[in-house]
């Protein structure tokens, strides 16, 4: 097949679920792409921002399988070392989708839509366009724009959205009180691996100290509010 680009392209396909990227593989090669183009798939995050630097690809499609904290981590990670052409395949659009496109994601396409839908987003993105299907555009506009408001809860859920399970076992201990040096010994870790996570974790919360951020997540219910036996724990749902 005679591909629609003038010079050959690589696609990176990230999926949790081996047997959708090999479907979308295959109707990329058969369907869109010539015999010079080529399509690498990979089934975990880790492995992929492990490759980053050495992994030449044009454009990566990113499954919304894998959670809102692994795709923060991973957009952060690859805008610190090159310009993401990052496509969105999702079900819906919540909240924190305008968040990743904040973070450089240039399309996102609904895994309902037929395959050319995808072709063709692919093609702007290359031609350097943006795609945005306007089923989505309400939530995700809105949003960026300022024209739809979120409550305080909303913009804090999206915040708290974006930390990791260990992130959230260190704001959980915070709360019990533990210095860095405790939550170390807990954790099995350094205590610069305990500040590195707090920093994040501030940066990600947009709270400037530890009282701060006690404050935050006993207001937002990221912990529960201990009885006269209890400790605080982190709610840990998504």
């Amino acid at each position: 097949m005679t591909t629609p680009f003038k010079q050959p392209i690589a696609l990176a396909i990230a999926n949790k679920n081996v047997m959708i990227a090999k479907a979308f593989k295959y109707f990329l090669s058969t369907q869109f792409l010539g015999k010079e183009d080529t399509i690498t798939i990979y089934t975990d995050l880790e492995t992929l921002a492990a490759d980053i630097a050495e992994t030449a690809f044009d454009i990566l499609l990113l499954d919304d399988s894998f959670t809102f904290p692994e795709l923060f981590d991973f957009l952060n990670l690859l805008q610190s070392i090159r310009e993401p052409n990052v496509i969105l395949l999702a079900d819906d659009a919540p909240i924190h989708y305008a968040q990743l496109i904040r973070m450089g994601v240039r399309g996102i396409v609904s895994k309902q839509e037929q395959p050319n839908v995808l072709f063709k987003a692919i093609e702007k993105i290359m031609q350097g366009e943006v795609w945005l299907e306007r089923h989505f555009m309400a939530t995700i506009i809105g949003h960026i724009s300022g024209r739809a408001e979120m409550t305080p809860y909303e913009r804090a859920r999206l915040l708290i959205q974006s930390l990791s399970e260990r992130e959230r076992e260190v704001v959980n201990l915070i709360c019990l009180g533990l210095k860095n040096e405790e939550i170390a010994e807990r954790l099995f870790v350094s205590e610069s691996t305990v500040r590195h996570h707090l920093s994040t974790i501030y940066r990600k919360l947009n709270v400037r100290d530890r009282v701060n951020l006690v404050i935050f997540a006993y207001q937002y219910g990221m912990v529960t509010i201990p009885g006269a036996h209890d400790q605080p724990i982190v709610q840990m749902t998504r």
